[in-house]
């Protein structure tokens, strides 16, 4: 019982630095460039589907978990990560990410779509 409750303890901490790492990293973007980021929810508007909402950004959080993997402490390099996600990646590659895979894996490709009708 002890394992599970610090894991998933770890897990969550782990999780939240990620999600405070890359939002601090969205506001050093924006007070460096001045425009607005979209740090920890991605609202993109599709053609095909109207509006498309991704919480948590996937291109900026799930690399800052990765980078928390690496090595000890976990916490710490998760936060680390964050930052730097949170204040290199372009939203771009949000839009990208929700364009190209998630809206055809979700909603199926433009083909299938058009054999339907």
């Amino acid at each position: 019982m002890k394992f599970i409750r610090n894991l998933l303890t770890s897990v969550i901490m782990i999780s939240a630095a990620a999600l405070l790492g890359n939002w601090i990293g969205g506001q050093m973007r924006y007070l460096v460039t001045g425009k607005k980021v979209q740090s920890l929810s991605f609202v993109h508007t599709t053609a095909a589907h109207g509006t498309v909402r991704n919480i948590p950004v996937a291109t900026k959080f799930f690399p800052a978990l990765l980078i928390g993997l690496l090595g000890e402490p976990h916490t710490l390099l998760a936060f680390l990560g964050g930052v730097w996600t949170g204040g290199l990646v372009p939203d771009a590659w949000e839009a990208a990410w929700l364009e190209r895979v998630l809206e055809p894996a979700l909603f199926g490709s433009a083909k299938d779509r058009q054999a339907s009708k």
